[in-house]
């Protein structure tokens, strides 16, 4: 195929240009320019040879910026893989590149970078391929694969062991890697790797520096440092992992304490800085050898990240989920540890309402939650430890915080532990909870749904605790009852006959008829649509009780056409 003589005159004069050591800064970036424009477009194949040869060798290269000479490697192959002008086809284009990269005796910094950005198109000529066919051939992909296994893994190897002691080198080097990382990689130099890659996403996180390569493939990034702490030696996940406590601390008291614009936690920046935190724990607790210990430090780096994480959204989150079971699996392991990492939750909380501030004490309340659910507890503990914290949120001026105070109160009912002096605070603390929440629903700051929620979680202890005290249902039912009578407004008093009706499924069989009776009068003062719904109610608590004497009752009151 003959090649247009201006171009062909062109193309020379760029062999010629790339022989010059001294550019400077604007000439090279020229240069590169020329080289992304030229060498997809050459259409004579001995040309092509000799261009791709004198860019590989050029010594231009030597001062300019390693990733300058990745993006322009990249581009050339993207371009290659586009254009739809007449040029050589796309398998002459690959294989003349072959022919350099295994004939290079030595290689450089930069020419491991040229290289890295040609793979770094590996899936975006699949991707062409799929949808055009543009490699006659087939092999295209082999070379790929050929050519990251054969020239780029061993090079990089030697360089990053050379290059050791030269931090600026590892850290291009590392990077490299890290684009091209591949999960079934083995025996490399995985605590240096580990090292420089947090270096650099810890430096992103701190200065929110979004225009360098580490930042525009900091996935890239997050899961190659997920790899290398697991793969690598406990000492460096150990230093890794302590470092991001530091890391993440400094990023939420810098937000904590910022009077500027409110900012959107949405945004690139703090998702991508959540998603790194993230993979460097899973990779932590990944780690064969990973200590106990850990977990506290894991804690804490959850805890400081979750103003961002609260707004994402922990739904779908799997590898948030799975490290935080990690965590409570040896935090909620008893008390003791348990306890240390709240006193440390609750120590990091400040006085000063803001987003920062109210995500630190959710997560908290949810890490409460979550630990205090299925534990062994003491009535001790939970008295003196436990309820200055949840009494102190379920007034605070957040709905959403009082919501995740009553959560924990419903987990210490839940909790099936049966130390005698738990059952009795729990037997104690029935009535001045239910209280609590009728006197925060009537004014407004506990919503219909959270109350019926309460009373269930109560009802749901009544078999257990009616065994050490016979009269607790019968006294928590003229408790409600006698808070029906205090407070005669329909929404409210609608909403407390369910609850009443709640209470009814486990009182002894010569009260029950009396206190069904108590129900009905009070529904038959109560209009529709909420009457009606309540007799629903009713006739599922006499249906779900199976209660001959309840079933009599329904019938002898006529009440089956009513439903």
């Amino acid at each position: 195929m003959m090649a247009i003589p201006g171009m062909q005159r062109e193309v020379d004069m760029l062999i010629g240009t790339l022989g010059s050591r001294n550019l400077g800064q604007k000439g090279g970036e020229q240069l590169a320019q020329n080289v992304v424009y030229y060498v997809p477009r050459v259409r004579d194949l001995k040309q092509l040879e000799a261009l791709i040869k004198a860019v590989f060798h050029s010594p231009a290269w030597v001062a300019a910026d390693v990733f300058q000479v990745f993006e322009m490697a990249q581009a050339i192959f993207q371009w290659k893989l586009e254009i739809s002008e007449p040029s050589l086809d796309v398998a002459t284009f690959y294989r003349a590149w072959n022919e350099v990269f295994a004939g290079a005796q030595s290689w450089s910094l930069a020419q491991v970078g040229l290289l890295a950005g040609v793979i770094s198109t590996r899936q975006r000529y699949m991707d062409v391929q799929r949808a055009v066919f543009v490699d006659d051939s087939g092999r295209c992909e082999e070379l790929y694969a050929k050519w990251r296994a054969q020239y780029f893994l061993p090079v990089w190897e030697q360089l990053l062991v050379r290059k050791r002691s030269d931090p600026p080198a590892v850290d291009i080097l590392a990077l490299l890697y890290a684009v091209l990382s591949e999960e079934h990689d083995r025996k490399l130099e995985w605590d240096l790797l580990a090292q420089s890659l947090f270096r650099q996403a810890a430096r992103y996180v701190l200065t929110r520096n979004e225009s360098g390569f580490a930042a525009v493939h900091l996935d890239a990034v997050a899961i190659c440092l997920k790899r290398a702490l697991a793969a690598g030696t406990p000492s460096i996940a150990a230093k890794v992992l302590e470092n991001a406590c530091y890391v993440t601390y400094e990023l939420s008291q810098k937000e904590m304490n910022s009077l500027g614009s409110r900012p959107d936690y949405a945004a690139r920046y703090y998702s991508n800085t959540m998603f790194v935190i993230v993979l460097l724990l899973e990779g932590c607790l990944s780690n064969s050898r990973a200590a106990s210990s850990w977990r506290h430090q894991a804690l804490m780096c959850l805890f400081y990240i979750n103003f961002i994480v609260h707004g994402f959204g922990r739904e779908g989150f799997d590898t948030y989920q799975r490290i935080y079971q990690n965590i409570l699996s040896v935090l909620g392991s008893n008390i003791e540890v348990f306890h240390a990492s709240l006193e440390v939750l609750n120590g990091n909380i400040w006085p000063q309402g803001n987003r920062v501030n109210d995500s630190r004490i959710l997560f908290m309340l949810d890490y409460m939650e979550a630990g205090l659910s299925a534990m062994p507890l003491t009535g001790a503990y939970v008295e003196h430890s436990v309820m200055p914290i949840t009494q102190r949120y379920m007034h605070a001026s957040s709905a959403e915080i009082r919501e995740d105070a009553y959560a924990v109160q419903l987990a210490l009912l839940r909790n099936a532990c049966q130390e005698a002096t738990f059952v009795a605070w729990k037997m104690q603390h029935l009535k001045p909870l239910l209280e609590t929440g009728v006197t925060q629903f009537v004014g407004g700051q506990l919503s219909e749904t959270q109350l019926v929620a309460l009373y269930q979680a109560v009802v749901s202890q009544l078999p257990f605790l009616s065994l050490w005290d016979a009269d607790l249902p019968r006294e928590l039912l003229q408790f409600t009852y006698q808070k029906i009578l205090q407070f005669p407004k329909i929404p409210t008093k609608a909403v407390l006959c369910e609850c009443l009706i709640l209470q009814c499924q486990f009182v002894k069989d010569k009260y029950l008829p009396g206190w069904l009776d108590n129900c009905l009068e009070l529904i038959a003062e109560i209009p529709q649509p909420q009457h009606g719904a309540l007799i629903g109610k009713l006739w599922e608590l006499v249906k779900r009780s199976r209660n001959d004497l309840a079933i009599r009752w329904w019938y002898t009151k006529g009440l089956k056409n009513r439903l």
